[in-house]
């Protein structure tokens, strides 16, 4: 069975405007066309299928972001936002546990930072399953996803209990003008964790087997009536316990670093027709396995045209 609540208060009621959601979403809950994910139904992950007809398996546990609904999982989320003048916060605060235990020992999170271009290092849909130096990247549609092999297991191999999950947003929107021209300022940040323990907060999580954080600032400048300039930076930080995968060599657990920096152009051509230049540089390394590392660039053009 399934179950969604909203409630929202009002300004006019109190100073800020306060919305809550509760959610229980059983383990055999699935809808392929709903923005529920699943994690417990081996035949499908969402509506992506391989070219040659059979399923991709679900990633099980899976680390979520405020917003983000799966099966087997209920929860409660928190979402406010406070304006001063030219500036807003918004914040979003979620916590969720499992249903029942998963009786396999993995789980997964997110590359939001490079996700992009990890799905691209294979074709979508993706033929070959799991990739890399150590065979635990997965894609999707324009993102990537990383499994991680838990060694705190129980009797049958699987968890040792219901996860826990922590998640909070944490987002700056700033407008001003630089010489008389609009400047628009973003700044997103999310926080992630995922382990046997209770915290209310992930970044205070001390039984976590999986903690992440990620951060993006976004800068676009009008510059003239038809030309604004972009720029973009992303930071993504993942951090695995002692009881998670080991390298061999260091005898260490994952400690990623993900680097995203980018610059853009958009001209407006004429009121139906858009063209947008972006460059990207990125990278990618865990301190801790020496394998996992990649860097580069992409250049990408794109015309849009509304008619």
């Amino acid at each position: 069975g399934a179950f969604l609540m909203d409630l929202k208060f009002l300004p006019d009621l109190i100073k800020m405007p306060i919305s809550i959601r509760a959610y229980h979403f059983g383990k055999y809950f699935i809808n392929l066309d709903s923005y529920v994910g699943n994690t417990s139904i081996t035949p499908y992950l969402n509506n992506i299928y391989s070219q040659n007809g059979g399923a991709i398996l679900p990633p099980s546990a899976r680390m979520t972001n405020p917003g983000d609904l799966v099966n087997n999982r209920q929860g409660l989320g928190l979402n406010t936002e406070l304006k001063i003048k030219r500036f807003k916060l918004i914040a979003g605060l979620d916590l969720s546990k499992d249903l029942e235990r998963f009786t396999n020992n993995t789980l997964s999170y997110g590359h939001r930072i490079n996700g992009l271009e990890i799905s691209r290092f294979v074709q979508f849909p993706n033929p070959v399953g799991l990739f890399g130096p150590n065979q635990r990247m997965g894609t999707f549609y324009r993102g990537a996803y990383e499994i991680v092999d838990v060694s705190d297991t129980a009797s049958d191999g699987g968890m040792k209990d219901r996860l826990f999950y922590s998640s909070l947003d944490l987002q700056l929107k700033f407008a001003t003008k630089l010489f008389d021209k609009d400047l628009y300022l973003f700044n997103l940040n999310t926080f992630a964790s995922t382990g046997i323990g209770t915290a209310l907060l992930p970044m205070l999580s001390k039984d976590a087997y999986i903690q992440a954080s990620y951060h993006e600032f976004e800068a676009y400048y009008n510059i003239w009536r038809d030309i604004t300039l972009s720029a973009y930076y992303g930071l993504e930080l993942i951090e695995g316990s002692d009881k998670t995968n080991i390298d061999d060599t260091s005898l260490k657990a994952r400690n990623q670093i993900g680097k995203s920096l980018g610059f853009g152009l958009d001209y407006q051509i004429n009121s139906d027709v858009f063209l947008y230049l972006r460059e990207k540089i990125y990278s990618f390394n865990d301190k801790n396995f020496e394998d996992e590392k990649f860097s580069g660039n992409v250049l990408t053009v794109e015309l849009k045209v509304f008619f």
